[in-house]
């Protein structure tokens, strides 16, 4: 075999085996609204990441008569640009006043700006929430 080949192979292992395989983060800004997606990571210019852990489908089932409608909820972890990791479990309702993390960061959510895997029905009365749309403002 040609030497040629077989450098070219190898620094092609060896390109491949160095690849970054940190998790993809997506730019986002302050103040603006974007759509969210549970096991995505979304960067600020501050160098603060949240991670979307899950978004939940805590609304009344479909065709129930409930006391209360309910309201979505998102598993967050907040990765601060100091080091320090904060879980957050972010509420929906109106009724829920939205909690200052550190560093004056608020999360806040319209509670119909949400999409469901399916529409809801008999066959599946809280269908899961598979996108929603937030503001991050500080």
């Amino acid at each position: 075999m040609n030497t040629n080949v077989i450098f070219a192979l190898l620094l092609a292992l060896i390109l491949i085996s160095c690849s970054d395989e940190s998790p993809v983060c997506t730019e986002k800004a302050y103040g603006e609204a974007f759509p969210i997606l549970a096991g995505e990571s979304y960067c600020f210019e501050d160098d603060t990441e949240l991670n979307v852990v899950s978004l939940n489908n805590e609304f009344c089932p479909c065709n129930m008569q409930c006391f209360w409608e309910g309201q979505m909820t998102i598993n967050m972890e907040w990765a601060m640009s100091d080091g320090t990791v904060i879980e957050y479990l972010h509420n929906t309702a109106e009724q829920i006043e939205n909690e200052v993390l550190p560093g004056g960061i608020v999360v806040s959510s319209q509670e119909d700006a949400f999409s469901l895997e399916e529409d809801c029905s008999d066959a599946n009365p809280s269908p899961a929430i598979v996108e929603a749309t937030i503001t991050v403002s500080k």
